[in-house]
């Protein structure tokens, strides 16, 4: 960092030693000191509000691979719908012990919850987390993180806003009474 700047901002763009990607950020110095510092590229991970803590955790996990790998991406995206499913009663085992395929207990997950069909999102996955059925390149991930988004939203995000507009709407009634 320049020593002539004394207090504002500075933005800086840093390539990754080990990956090559590029990030920019902005830090905020007073008198030389760094005091703040803001990711603007890539945008930083937001988990959405509303998911259970497991599956913030996985979908948190998939989120920190997104840029590195595709495969490993889609992979961890597949985890984060075993958690919903384990979220939501579907049985991860059969009465044998064996294990349930994803597809199978993401069927069972959309009939239960009332949601449109998203087989694309375990094909995806598997072609991703299997060798031998070839690869995910980049421009494949769109698709699978926009069934994912689905998912989480309708069976979480979107009722955890509505409680709290709800609950809003309640506390400005409540102001508004004489």
């Amino acid at each position: 960092m320049d020593d002539s700047v004394s207090r504002g901002w500075v933005h800086r763009m840093l390539i990754c030693q080990v990956c090559k990607k590029t990030s920019f950020d902005r830090i905020f110095t007073h008198d030389g000191e760094p005091k703040e510092v803001e990711l603007l590229y890539p945008q930083p991970i937001v988990i959405p509000a509303g998911l259970p803590d497991r599956v913030a955790k996985e979908y948190g996990d998939a989120l920190k691979e997104r840029r590195r790998n595709p495969n490993g991406y889609a992979t961890l995206l597949g985890r984060v719908l075993d958690a919903v499913c384990s979220d939501k009663g579907i049985p991860g085992r059969t009465a044998e012990g064996r294990p349930i395929f994803l597809r199978k207990r993401l069927d069972q997950l959309i009939t239960q919850e009332g949601l449109a069909k998203v087989q694309g999102a375990t094909g995806l996955r598997n072609v991703a987390a299997h060798a031998d059925l070839g690869g995910l390149v980049s421009e494949d991930i769109p698709y699978l993180e926009a069934l994912i988004r689905y998912v989480l939203d309708h069976l979480y995000v979107i009722p955890a806003i509505n409680q709290k507009a709800i609950a809003t709407e309640l506390g400005r009634r409540q102001a508004a009474k004489p």
